[in-house]
């Protein structure tokens, strides 16, 4: 995912997570691509910017 563009990765790849629960249904084979890119993509959202030059302390 690129850094900069961290919100549109996010919302891709929640449309994605949610593109294939729609095409495979949830199983047993699924669950863990389907959880890990929903979570990632919630991620993304939550870093918000994350290459500001700015300091953490």
């Amino acid at each position: 995912m690129a850094r900069i563009r961290a919100f549109w990765g996010g919302i891709l790849m929640l449309v994605s997570a949610g593109m294939m629960l729609y095409a495979f249904d949830f199983g047993v084979f699924t669950m863990f691509p389907i959880g890990m890119t929903a979570l990632g993509g919630l991620m993304a959202l939550a870093a918000g910017r994350p290459d500001e030059p700015k300091s953490h302390f």
